[in-house]
């Protein structure tokens, strides 16, 4: 019996080690069809500006992200490997590691400012016929006061990744808190298919296409889908404990990347 515990637990942790990969794929599909149905009713050409109800709904989730994040850090954290709790310490000290921490307090503030909060009190204002342009100054302190909540939050998740939470979080609470990352992942992956349309040229083929903007892709990869994604990547990684999960995880995340930024390339439509 106890052959048998101890079995069902190593295949639990070896099945564990590919939730990452996973994850991947399944927002890779949720990305594509979800996406398509926010850039149907995107407002421009540019830019993701989504209609007001959408950004009701996704402004909601913010309100919750936070806890939703120290959730997950929680439960990642806590079943991290010793073997794993050295090389962290030892990424802590390095200076990619505080590059990376730099450009995600930078994007995601970007992208919940510039994407979610600014056009819904943009939206809020319209309807007293005001704008942050026209509004007198003491009008714009919501604008302000939304810029530092967000930055603030983006700051205090560096601490929180330096020294981790540690509380129980309920299997339920743990996946409701996976669900709302992914919602609010779906939204900012969707703005990179909006932002960067035409970075990858599938004219000459989807091998073509991909090889010869791979330099640039590393690039976007490194300092800004990376950052974006900072949380979800790092504590999926936490779960891998084999070269084959790792390799795998890394492979799938970076392909996700790609479908994102030309959702042509899973449709094989060029």
């Amino acid at each position: 019996m106890m052959n048998l515990n101890l079995n069902h637990q190593h295949l639990s942790g070896l099945m564990a080690g590919f939730k990452g990969a996973i994850s991947n794929v399944f927002l890779m599909v949720l990305t594509f069809y979800v996406g398509t149905e926010l850039r149907a009713v995107n407002l421009s050409k540019v830019d993701l500006i989504l209609p007001p109800p959408y950004l009701m709904l996704f402004c909601s989730l913010l309100v919750f992200e936070r806890k939703a994040i120290l959730n997950v850090l929680s439960v990642e954290f806590q079943q991290i490997t010793p073997r794993q709790t050295q090389h962290w310490q030892w990424f802590q000290k390095s200076w990619y590691f505080w590059i990376l921490m730099l450009m995600s307090v930078i994007w995601r503030s970007y992208f919940r400012i510039v994407i979610l909060v600014f056009p819904l009190l943009g939206y809020i204002y319209s309807q007293f016929q005001l704008t942050y342009a026209t509004a007198n100054w003491p009008l714009k302190i919501p604008y302000w006061m939304a810029f530092g909540w967000i930055a603030y939050r983006e700051l205090r998740l560096v601490a929180d990744i330096i020294e981790p939470p540690d509380h129980p979080v309920s299997v339920v609470n743990e996946w409701l808190s996976r669900a709302l990352q992914i919602l609010l992942i779906t939204v900012f992956m969707t703005t990179l298919t909006v932002l960067m349309k035409g970075q990858i040229d599938l004219s000459q083929g989807l091998y073509k296409g991909i090889l010869h903007s791979l330099p640039f892709m590393i690039i976007v990869f490194t300092f800004f889908y990376v950052p974006i994604r900072w949380v979800e990547i790092l504590t999926d990684a936490i779960d891998c404990h084999t070269k084959i999960q790792v390799v795998l995880f890394w492979l799938t995340t970076y392909l996700l990347m790609l479908t994102a930024l030309e959702p042509r390339i899973l449709t094989l439509e060029f």
